[in-house]
C-alpha cells in the first residue's frame, strides 16, 4: 500500500480469484488510493486465451511487451 501511495509503482496488475477473502482484501487494499488510479479487469468465466487477448491489449496500449509482463501466467490465473 505504501509504495501505491508513495508514487513509486507506477503501473501493477493484481490477480485474485472471486472468493469473499480476496474481495475484502482487495476492496481494503484499493479504497485507500485515489480512485483515477485504479483500473480493474473482470474475467468472469472466460477462456484463458480470451483473457491473454485482453491481458495483451492493455499492455500493448501501455507501450509494453506482453511477453515482458507474464501475461501469459496471469491470464492463466485469471481465465
Amino acid at each position: 500500500r505504501s509504495l501505491l501511495q508513495s508514487g513509486s509503482v507506477t503501473r501493477a496488475a493484481f490477480c485474485f480469484n472471486d472468493a469473499l477473502e480476496d474481495h475484502r482484501v482487495v476492496s481494503r487494499l484499493f479504497s485507500q488510493l485515489p480512485g483515477i488510479s485504479v483500473t480493474t479487469i473482470h474475467f468472469d468465466g472466460v477462456p484463458r486465451t480470451f483473457a491473454q487477448r485482453a491481458l495483451d491489449a492493455a499492455a500493448r496500449a501501455e507501450g509494453f511487451e506482453p511477453a515482458a509482463l507474464g501475461t501469459d501466467a496471469i491470464a492463466a490465473e485469471c481465465g
